[in-house]
């Protein structure tokens, strides 16, 4: 029966990233107890996860030669690996065991020798204390101040530090109260926000209600990319206090001939898509008089032929809300022409 008197030694270096690698050392005797002396011997190690028939994560085997006392020295995850990579292994995931094998004639003919806890090294307790303790004093390279709080030094961040792509065109990285950051739009200013700002110009004619779409962000107006240009919606991307603005250029492309009825207030609009709720409303200007002529009276009530509809409100809203502006004829078939309106809504 064989007999090896094991060793492990794992010594504390000096550099900052921890190696990947463990010194190992063993002296190796025979089934009589002499140590085997300038001699080849192969040696089998395997990682075991949480137990000592814990699953493997790592073999490796070492052909090595031992000294003028038997000594033997290995460093392990520097051998032969047979299965898994010695740098896959999360060593802080649960307790890891060593498994130790030999062969003493240098062939494959490995015997289970034992399997033992791997315990902290001193490089471990070098990282664990002192060696694993915040920075303290002046920062340097790209950080400037003194630690614990440093900040990013003048010129430090750079494009080729920055990966490409990965940001939108012409926006700014911004973060909210809750440090969440997002991609915005710059404004006028020079600061950012979250909300956009878009127009229509000579909208077609419109005798029944309907949805405004179809909007350019042309500078000086300016997107967040949570409006859609195309069909005039906006998606809330945070909850919070929105400022809403809207203004309608409109005319009409007929002639008034009929009265519109007493209960009807055409107006513009700006509300949530689904379930259809107004967040804020500007009623088109209608002329109502009661005129007493000398063979009677002459009731007219009719909406200007042209005028500004002004449509604002401050609410608080909901992450996923979506809103529009829309035209509400309220039962009036009289043509509508908008011939210039602009839209907007900004977070505050």
């Amino acid at each position: 029966m064989l007999l090896i008197a094991l060793l492990i030694f794992a010594l504390a270096a000096a550099a900052q990233q921890a190696p990947q690698k463990i010194n190992y050392q063993t002296v190796v005797r025979n089934a009589g107890g002499a140590p085997v002396i300038n001699q080849n011997v192969s040696l089998r190690f395997s990682i075991l996860e949480g137990s000592a028939g814990g699953a493997t994560l790592y073999t490796e085997t070492h052909a090595t030669t031992t000294n003028a006392f038997g000594l033997a020295t290995v460093q392990l995850g520097a051998g032969t690996p047979v299965t898994g990579t010695f740098a896959a292994i999360t060593w802080n995931s649960a307790a890891k065991f060593l498994k130790i094998e030999a062969d003493i004639t240098g062939g494959n003919n490995y015997t289970d020798l034992s399997t033992v806890e791997m315990v902290s090294t001193p490089y471990a307790l070098y990282a664990g204390s002192a060696g694993g303790a915040p920075p303290t004093g002046a920062a340097g390279g790209n950080l400037t101040g003194t630690y614990p709080n440093p900040t990013i030094a003048n010129n430090a961040v750079t494009n080729a530090k920055i990966s490409s792509g990965t940001a939108p065109n012409g926006q700014v990285l911004t973060a909210d109260g809750n440090g969440n950051t997002a991609w915005q739009a710059p404004t006028a200013g020079g600061g950012n926000t979250v909300g956009f700002s878009a127009y229509l110009s000579f909208y077609p004619q419109m005798s029944t209600s309907y949805q405004l779409n179809g909007y350019s962000v042309n500078s000086p107006y300016y997107s967040d990319g949570n409006f859609n240009i195309a069909t005039g919606v906006y998606t809330v991307p945070s909850a919070g206090t929105y400022a809403i603005s809207a203004v309608v250029n409109y005319t009409l492309t007929g002639p008034v001939t009929n009265n519109i009825g007493a209960g009807q207030f055409p107006s513009f609009e700006v509300r949530t898509v689904s379930p259809p709720n107004i967040m804020a409303l500007g009623y088109i200007p209608v002329f109502n008089i009661n005129y007493s002529l000398t063979i009677g009276t002459l009731p007219i009530r009719a909406p200007l032929e042209g005028a500004t509809v002004n449509v604002t409100g401050t609410v608080v809203l909901a992450a996923g809300d979506q809103l529009a502006l829309y035209y509400n004829n309220d039962g009036m078939t009289l043509p509508v022409q908008i011939f210039y309106s602009s839209f907007a809504i900004r977070k505050l």
